[in-house]
């Protein structure tokens, strides 16, 4: 038996078994489902489970019993058994039945959100707006519209890290400026001299 990574290699005679391997430490936690992260974002770590499961299990009853056993895994860490059955149907179809053509036909929006309280509402507001009044030229492609975040804390390191950063007037300087006191003697401070 070969441990590599994420899989376990098993000589049987003549042949390879491949299989997922989950180390014996393993606790079973992972991302929490109840989290009020975006559902793109659960969709996405149950894709994850699904898709080791088709990559690393060689046969159909090992990649069977990995499905369960992640599936276990993610309803013990609050996510939903709707939304873990609905993503694993979705991805065995996209598996087994691969629609490149259809991918290259998409026109993608980007649209930038930031976090807010307010956030799941707009995911489900936005592409109403955008079905409602974007219409592509040729009735062939669809629009597909991508939300995505970034938060003001990123973006202004983003600002802060980039070379051609322009400062406003009073970041230019930090000169300790003296000044005259009409009232009795003064002296500078030693540590603005």
């Amino acid at each position: 038996m070969l441990i590599e990574g994420r899989f376990c290699v098993t000589q049987k005679e003549e042949s390879f078994i491949t299989n997922v391997y989950v180390k014996p430490t393993n606790t079973g936690h992972c991302h929490n489902g109840e989290s009020e992260c975006p559902q793109r974002y659960k969709d996405s770590i149950i894709g994850d489970y699904i898709r080791i499961a088709l990559t690393h299990c060689s046969t159909w009853q090992l990649m069977h019993k990995e499905i369960e056993r992640s599936t276990q895994v993610l309803i013990n860490n609050g996510f939903s058994e709707r939304d873990i059955n609905r993503q694993t149907k979705k991805i065995m179809e996209n598996w087994y039945n691969p629609s490149a053509t259809r991918k290259s036909q998409d026109i993608t929006i980007f649209y930038r959100d930031f976090f807010s309280t307010a956030h799941q509402e707009e995911e489900r507001i936005i592409p109403q707006i955008v079905n409602r009044n974007v219409k592509p030229a040729d009735q062939e492609r669809r629009i597909k519209l991508h939300i995505y975040y970034k938060n003001k804390n990123t973006s202004n390191l983003l600002l802060r890290n980039s070379p051609n950063q322009t400062k406003e007037t009073k970041q230019k300087s930090h000169v300790v400026y003296r000044i005259t006191c009409k009232r009795g003697n003064s002296s500078p401070h030693p540590t603005s001299a």
